[in-house]
């Protein structure tokens, strides 16, 4: 089911999926199989946009927003945006490197005193709780340590932990969206690092302390300074850390994908949370409640930062920062050390997509969340895209947002595409 979203774009939409270089009729493939996953019982609930250079080409949306008798979704449903929340944060930090109010080489106890007196667990990944011995800094975590998610602390939310410290970080409930930002970060002090900062790339809190430095810098709480600084200039306004009382009956139930792939009623665990309410933990890593039509206006800003568009939101100081890989330790390049590095705006740059299996051009910046959502931004072809769904640990062969890259670059018409590019 196509939604009309024309009240939302950022510029008045392309008059047709050929105008933009694409072949509508492989587009109508991807509909196809997204309608499909929902028949099948996989897929309740998607919201699906493609845009070239900021203008809406097409959105596609499948589903209600829980059971039958809820609204349909459309590009205005909120949905839990997990992980896509990252680069939103990384984008309120750097607006304040832009003001010069912190470097990359800050220790980051300059900004969160209570991380001064860190040690560092002396352990393999496999090593037990019990065992754990400890050794002091090699050098202090710094900010752009802190960026790139080789400051060296855990997350505590996988199953089952990739790190024994990932387990006390769990067992102490470091992330626990009934407490408050502050009470996260002296939870995190009083534990070890998994290595050495500046080691290793281990996903982590490192985006809640970002949140917590943003906080500190603006003396205001997170979310006023995240909607101050990016949420308000952006236009996106149906995000927040929860949902307004006139949104909450058009929010995506959470689903998780059960035996066959099927989905199912999602149960509880670290992340299940009721963001019908505001809560205790505004929280940088993952917090975000937001429409595809916002995520939509992030994207565009991405991309704008990409290509150094006039009026970006990030000054020169911060963009380079924001699209550069300050790494490639990344474990889901699977073993491909220059394929996929990791941004200081909590993006992914593809810079040999092909290795991965990627048709997105070198230089494609990308983000995901846990329930499926993501974004894509091409600068070379000026393509976005953008997916929003709620349903964890999806278990069937084909992901969504794989498929959806697929047949998008599919669908790009060659002889049209070349004489689009050369106006």
């Amino acid at each position: 089911m196509q939604s009309a979203y024309s009240q939302s774009t950022i510029v008045a939409p392309w008059s047709s999926p050929e105008a933009a270089g694409f072949d509508g009729r492989a587009l109508d493939l991807l509909d196809r199989d997204l309608a499909r996953m929902h028949d099948d019982g996989a897929l309740p609930a998607i919201a699906l946009l493609i845009a070239r250079h900021g203008r809406e080409v097409r959105v596609t949306c499948h589903g209600g927003s829980g059971a039958a008798s809820t609204p349909a979704v459309d590009a205005e449903t909120p949905f839990r945006w997990y992980s896509l929340s990252k680069p939103v944060t990384s984008f309120a930090l750097l607006t304040l490197h832009d003001e010069g109010r912190w470097q990359p080489g800050d220790p980051l106890a300059r900004h969160l005193p209570e991380l001064a007196d860190l040690r560092v667990a002396v352990a393999d990944d496999r090593a037990a709780i019990s065992a754990l011995a400890t050794e002091p800094l090699q050098r202090p975590p710094t900010v752009q340590d802190l960026l790139g998610h080789r400051a060296g602390f855990a997350y505590g939310i996988a199953t089952p932990p990739p790190h024994p410290v990932d387990a006390l970080y769990a067992r102490r409930r470091v992330l626990d969206f009934q407490q408050p930002l502050a009470r996260l970060v002296g939870r995190a002090a009083a534990l070890p690092l998994v290595a050495q900062p500046g080691q290793r790339f281990h996903y982590s809190i490192a985006h809640d302390l970002q949140g917590a430095v943003v906080e500190r810098l603006c003396g205001q709480p997170f979310g006023d300074a995240l909607r101050q600084r990016v949420l308000a200039p952006l236009g996106m306004h149906d995000t927040g850390f929860h949902v307004t009382p006139a949104q909450a009956p058009r929010l995506a139930a959470l689903w998780q994908s059960g035996a066959g792939g099927r989905a199912e009623a999602a149960a509880p665990g670290p992340l299940v949370w009721d963001v019908t309410q505001p809560p205790a933990l505004q929280s940088g890593g993952g917090g975000l409640v937001g429409s595809l039509a916002d995520l939509h206006r992030f994207a565009q800003a991405v991309m704008a930062v990409a290509t150094n568009a006039p009026g970006a939101l990030l000054g020169p100081r911060s963009r380079a920062l924001a699209v550069t890989p300050l790494h490639h330790q990344v474990p889901a390049a699977g073993g491909h050390p220059t394929a996929l590095g990791y941004c200081g705006g909590g993006l992914y740059r593809l810079d040999e997509p092909a290795v991965l299996g990627s048709p997105v051009n070198p230089g494609t910046l990308q983000a995901a969340g846990a329930g499926g959502g993501f974004f894509s931004a091409d600068p070379a072809s000026g393509i976005v895209l953008c997916g929003l769904m709620s349903v964890l640990g999806w278990r069937r062969p084909e992901v969504p947002a794989f498929l959806a890259e697929q047949r998008v670059y599919a669908a790009l018409r060659a002889d049209v595409d070349r004489a689009f590019l050369s106006t």
